[in-house]
């Protein structure tokens, strides 16, 4: 089992905790998991600084996992996004960056695009420049999105695509029924915010 032989190898092993202790606290017959907001909330740190330079901003974010015992997220269902955006005083907000924490599969998982999970006690690092171009920015926000289905999402998209003719109606009815579950099930994770100029870290 992936996620085990990952527990087996991180430091989280060595100090005899095991799964339960974490997705089962207090005995709970219940397991926490992607899906319970604060669970993950508390397994994560998110910290970020925004250094002005010239009328330039570099900015550099770190996602670190401080409770997980395994890459995180595991297996190849959910996606967690990164946005970073500039806020401007009188016009709509730009998004400057978009990373995603992951592993990204196609629908036949035949082929995988790329593996940026985070391992135990790691970090997703994103660093980048910006350069408003006189645009006049009074802050900057930094948001953390979860998406616990996303595969799922895509799978059941593509079956209602290019599969829906050759379906029964009630099969239909099930998919697209399922679909709109999944996609409820996205969540905003952290909101941070640095007020121009940003010099100081968060």
């Amino acid at each position: 089992m992936e996620v085990y032989t990952e527990w087996e190898k991180s430091p989280f092993a060595k100090q005899g905790i095991q799964c339960q202790n974490c997705h089962m606290p207090d005995r709970e017959h219940s397991w926490k998991g992607i899906h319970d907001k604060t669970f993950v909330q508390n397994s994560l740190q998110p910290t970020w600084n925004i250094i002005e330079k010239n009328g330039n901003y570099q900015i550099q974010a770190e996602l670190k996992s401080i409770g997980i015992g395994h890459e995180f997220p595991t297996y190849i269902v959910p996606k967690i996004y990164l946005r970073f955006y500039a806020i401007q005083k009188t016009a709509p907000r730009i998004l400057l960056e978009e990373s995603v924490v992951g592993r990204f599969v196609n629908t036949q998982l035949t082929e995988e695009y790329f593996d940026t999970r985070i391992k135990p006690q790691g970090s997703h690092l994103v660093r980048f420049d910006y350069e408003p171009k006189g645009k006049l920015i009074k802050e900057f926000l930094w948001e953390i999105e979860v998406d616990p289905d996303e595969q799922y999402i895509r799978s059941f998209e593509e079956q209602l695509v290019e599969k829906g003719n050759l379906l029964s109606k009630q099969s239909k009815k099930f998919l697209q029924e399922s679909l709109d579950t999944k996609r409820k099930s996205r969540y905003l994770l952290f909101t941070l915010s640095l007020k121009v100029p940003a010099s100081l870290p968060q």
